[in-house]
């Protein structure tokens, strides 16, 4: 919420900020022996850190069409499905492997 109760407010105030949390995306930067790897719509696992410390199950969204000479990646976008809402966002996850 950007406005305090009772502040006074023109029409070009944002009042507040929502966000939907379902489906999370997980932002992966992964090296260049994976290229090729990966496709659109794969499913993929991963493990997630603290405070979710579970094994989840997520979708390749997009994979960039450009490897970063200097750090030998390349970024792909994953999303976690989280209709709940039980899943915060924030959370640090790590690619296991790709599912079968």
């Amino acid at each position: 919420i950007a406005a305090e109760a009772g502040a006074s407010l023109t029409q070009n105030d944002q009042v507040l900020t929502m966000q939907s949390i379902d489906p999370l995306e997980a932002w992966l930067f992964l090296p260049d022996t994976m290229w090729g790897q990966l496709h659109t719509g794969q499913q993929v696992r991963f493990r997630a850190g603290k405070p979710v410390e579970a094994e989840l199950i997520g979708t390749v969204k997009t994979i960039d069409k450009v490897i970063d000479s200097a750090s030998s990646t390349f970024r792909c976008v994953f999303t976690i499905e989280n209709p709940e809402s039980e899943l915060p966002a924030g959370f640090s996850v790590f690619l296991t492997w790709p599912q079968k």
